[in-house]
């Protein structure tokens, strides 16, 4: 009876999680069509941005996924962003006017909302749950990476170098 129980409380929490992030996707999306937003597309392997060029926007992936990398660490992929997600964010809040990262669709053609620099600033300060859930969004990184972080130093170099693999081929982690 108990296992029962805890069962669909497990289900109603994932649920719950998938409905709240469902609807937090369709108000950015309905935000963004309320305002100054260019649709853009990017065939496979394109470039959207590149590290150290001046911030001139964010970009919101409507459909394809996003390879990021990083030159500084030899061009390696630091993560591959999905759709409904937002590119260029830790580079718009590090206050060094350049991008930290440089992103390229990745297996397909990528369709993404441009959202200019000055129209992402008008967004956070008009739209309080907006700025809330792009805090939110940022937060959830940093808890990713330092979980990853975690893992990452208490395997062997087996494991590590299995998991390196799996993350390439965009498959998850053996712990």
């Amino acid at each position: 009876m108990i296992y029962l129980i805890v069962t669909y409380c497990l289900l109603a929490l994932l649920l719950f999680s998938e409905i709240k992030v469902l609807s937090s996707i369709l108000n950015i999306e309905k935000i963004l069509k309320n305002r100054t937003v260019a649709k853009t597309s990017f065939g496979v392997n394109e470039s959207i941005f590149i590290e150290g060029e001046e911030i001139k926007g964010i970009y919101f992936i409507k459909t394809g996924n996003v390879k990021v990398t990083r030159h500084a660490k030899n061009k390696m992929a630091m993560w591959f962003a999905n759709p409904y997600e937002f590119i260029g964010l830790s580079s718009f809040f590090n206050d060094s006017g350049n991008y930290s990262f440089s992103t390229f669709a990745y297996g397909g053609e990528v369709e993404t909302f441009f959202i200019p620099t000055k129209e992402f600033r008008n967004l956070l300060s008009d739209y309080p749950t907006f700025k809330k859930e792009i805090i939110q969004i940022l937060c959830e990184r940093i808890t990713y990476t330092r979980d990853k972080i975690s893992v990452v130093k208490s395997q062997n170099i087996k494991q590590r170098f299995i998991n390196s693999i799996l993350f390439l081929i965009g498959e998850e982690d053996v712990d």
